[in-house]
């Protein structure tokens, strides 16, 4: 329950950070230092993605 909870949680927290990016390519632009920082959590998040997605690979 737990594990899935994460999985769900990642996907969800990917999902509005695309929509964020989405928004600032086409509707508002937001100040970049705040673009900056979306950007470094959707990279985090990207990790954290394929790392749970392999620990479930290997079982």
């Amino acid at each position: 329950m737990k594990k899935i909870f994460i999985g769900s949680f990642l996907y969800t927290i990917m999902i509005l950070l695309i929509v964020f990016m989405f928004v600032n390519f086409f509707i508002y632009r937001f100040p970049d230092w705040i673009v900056r920082i979306v950007g470094i959590f959707m990279l985090i998040n990207i990790f954290l993605i394929s790392y749970n997605i392999n620990k479930k690979i290997k079982r």
